[in-house]
């Protein structure tokens, strides 16, 4: 008899629910130990003057979070349109993870939003 498969999903709250940043970055962390696979959506709201594309870029941690990659897991553009908020998102395993957001342009905010995981696979 063949089974069906149902994830097992939590969430984790938004991380970073809007924080401004002109030229500069803004780090945050993820613990998601207990997940099987996380999505972690991210949005970018460019200010008027927009000269560069945002950069996010995710680092794992291997000891629990005492330190992080230098290598990013995953690195990535969300496009640059003036006055819009630009969204993206990125599936990883589950882990401890520090994520980078880079903003070079003159003004903007960034959003790290409700992460959706996936703890368990059930079989029935």
């Amino acid at each position: 008899m063949a089974g069906a498969k149902a994830p097992t999903k939590t969430y984790q709250a938004s991380i970073v629910a809007g924080q401004a940043t002109g030229n500069s970055a803004i780090t945050a962390t993820i613990v998601a130990t207990d997940a099987w696979e996380m999505n972690v959506p991210f949005a970018f709201r460019y200010g008027a003057n927009v000269s560069l594309d945002a950069t996010i870029s995710v680092y794992p941690s291997y000891d629990g979070g005492a330190n992080f990659d230098t290598v990013p897991w995953v690195s990535f553009n969300l496009a640059r349109v003036a006055n819009t908020l630009v969204r993206g998102s990125v599936r990883l395993p589950g882990g401890i993870y520090a994520v980078q957001m880079r903003n070079s342009g003159p003004s903007g905010t960034f959003c790290l939003f409700t992460a959706e995981e996936a703890t368990a696979v059930e079989f029935f």
